[in-house]
């Protein structure tokens, strides 16, 4: 009759891979970035559109859609309805804080779509 021996820890210590972090250690750096601008709320943000030439129909809905949204996701939306030079952050006449929103509107609601399109045909 044999004897089955199973052992179940190799005999020889596994070697560390050459390309990945030992310990599992992260760097961390300790630089610390000092920003000149302060932080701005989003009704602040009302004024300093409007400043620019943005129309702003409805302010507390603008508030809202600022605090939920975020200011620099909407600004993206922003930027074709800037003056050339688009440094100087002015807005052309007929620029709204209603078509900033339609422009959102439509390309989340594209993504959306698109997505659930691509979930169906799989």
């Amino acid at each position: 009759m044999s004897k089955i021996i199973c052992n179940f820890a190799p005999p020889v210590p596994a070697k560390p891979l050459y390309n990945a972090q030992i310990g599992g250690a992260f760097f961390l750096s300790t630089m610390k970035t000092n920003y000149n601008k302060p932080c701005t709320l989003p009704q602040d943000l009302i004024p300093l559109l409007k400043g620019r030439g943005l129309t702003i129909a409805d302010e507390q809905k603008a508030v809202n859609y600022l605090t939920n949204i975020g200011y620099f996701r909407l600004s993206a939306y922003c930027f074709p309805l800037l003056k050339d030079p688009k440094s100087d952050h002015i807005y052309k006449p007929n620029a709204t804080f209603d078509l900033v929103m339609n422009m959102f509107v439509s390309t989340e609601n594209c993504g959306f779509y698109y997505s659930m399109k691509l979930k169906k045909s799989k």
